[in-house]
């Protein structure tokens, strides 16, 4: 689907044989271009990552090794599969996965970096996140604290509502799922998109499927069901997390006749937690899947609520600024400071402003930033127009935004367009670390003031 061209040749009869030819200039392909530049059949791995012997994992045909990108050495995930030994059915959930995880974009899902297709191997590259997995905590902990679950699950509802928002199931949330950035840092994120699949409010999902003890009932006992299994998969985790326990038996028909006695809820380590914390989990385990607590009303929940973060009247200029190069430029900026997020501050912003969907749409930068007058709406209209992708501004949009704003605020506009001048994001930076670069950015570029103080931040 996303090769294009020569690529197509190449890959033709593999994996994403179908190709994508984005039109350059409309909304709806801007996600598609951004898709697309991560996607390639005549790029080996091995020029721009180090693979290493480290395996961190293997699941089913999968092997997930340690990788380091060659031009600045930051450590990278790349899961490996060998064609050959995919069955039919395999090979068309893994070319459902890859179209899928292109299109994703959220600070609380893990961001995929690229995917190197050949004629016998597909490499999926993405961050690596270093802060293990959600369910060694537990088991290190036993049980949190309802505070530190709030905040976790908090985090997993941010990521589950964006993947609804965009008619996106996941189908195997689970702690296993759900990874730290770092051992430091309690940033967690969603992996592990090989069962998801859109949906729509007419056709419902019928594959049984997910992982025992965290399947809700009508998956394993009907013949359809809708996204609401995850809200189910999602109480589960949220019950675990509080108690230490899992609250129902594996078999759906003995979790229904539990439910209905209500023997979940009289455990000791239930019924000691806040009425608050109670009622949130009550509202996910419920056997009705029209009864559940949709995700983005699971974050307006009191368990869950936040104070609103204070919205940083800059946001708009720095949006305005990236809004005003080509889109090329655009297009090679997002990819290069898509390697660093800027830092906490910007991702509450983009989580503030974004809402409970975690999408940024022009309704909510307006009701956001509190915008009554014409003339700033029409300045708001106009970056959508520029920036948006199918009517939202995606996070590497507002991430590119936000660190070369803080990079150099004063710099000019044509600044940005520095970036027109590599074809990718490696070549920028293998300049940028040249003894001449002053030399080099003065003779072949004529200015560049902006990519100066932004490359060391992000190579």
């Amino acid at each position: 689907m996303l090769a294009s061209g020569a690529e197509r040749q190449v890959c033709e009869g593999r994996l994403l044989e179908t190709g994508l030819s984005p039109t350059a200039g409309t909304n709806m392909d801007l996600q598609q271009s951004r898709a697309a530049s991560r996607y390639s059949c005549s790029r080996k791995l091995v020029s721009n990552f180090e693979v290493g012997e480290q395996v961190l994992g293997r699941g089913g045909s999968a092997t997930v090794r340690a990788a380091r990108r060659r031009h600045d050495g930051k450590l990278c995930a790349v899961k490996s599969l060998v064609f050959r030994s995919l069955s039919q059915t395999q090979m068309a959930d893994l070319r459902n996965e890859i179209e899928l995880y292109l299109t994703l974009d959220h600070p609380h899902i893990a961001h995929l970096e690229h995917v190197y297709e050949t004629q016998k191997q597909l490499h999926i590259v993405m961050e690596c996140l270093a802060g293990g997995e959600l369910s060694n905590r537990i088991l290190a902990s036993e049980k949190f604290s309802e505070e530190e679950a709030s905040e976790t699950m908090r985090m997993v509802f941010l990521a589950v509502s964006y993947l609804h928002y965009h008619r996106v199931a996941h189908r195997d949330l689970k702690p296993e799922n759900f990874v730290y950035a770092s051992e430091e840092r309690d940033h967690l994120k969603l992996i592990d998109f090989g069962l998801s699949c859109r949906f729509t409010e007419n056709t419902p999902m019928r594959r049984a499927c997910g992982t025992t003890g965290y399947t809700a009932p009508e998956v394993l006992s009907s013949r359809s069901y809708t996204n609401s299994a995850d809200l189910w998969s999602a109480g589960v985790i949220a019950h675990i997390l509080l108690t230490g326990e899992y609250p129902l038996p594996s078999c759906p028909f003995a979790a229904m006749r539990e439910l209905n006695s209500s023997k979940p809820w009289a455990s000791s380590r239930f019924t000691c937690l806040s009425p608050d914390a109670q009622d949130f989990v009550k509202s996910l385990l419920v056997i009705s899947p029209t009864q559940r607590l949709t995700a983005s009303a699971a974050l307006r929940h009191p368990w869950l609520s936040r104070a609103p973060v204070a919205i940083d009247n800059s946001v708009l200029q720095s949006l305005r600024r990236l809004a005003r190069v080509s889109a090329s430029d655009r297009l090679l900026a997002m990819r290069c400071t898509s390697w660093s997020e800027s830092g906490k501050a910007a991702r509450d912003q983009f989580l503030a402003l974004s809402g409970e969907e975690g999408v940024l749409t022009f309704d909510g930068v307006v009701r956001a930033l509190n915008l009554e007058d014409a003339r700033s709406r029409l300045e708001v209209e106009a970056v959508f127009l520029t920036l948006g992708e199918a009517g939202e501004i995606s996070y590497s949009a507002f991430n590119a935004a936000a660190m070369l704003s803080s990079a150099g605020n004063s710099a000019d506009v044509e600044d940005l367009s520095v970036f027109g001048q590599f074809e990718t994001c490696e070549a920028a930076c293998t300049v940028a670390k040249q003894p001449t670069w002053t030399t080099c950015r003065t003779s072949m570029l004529g200015h560049g003031a902006l990519l100066l103080r932004v490359l060391p931040r992000i190579c």
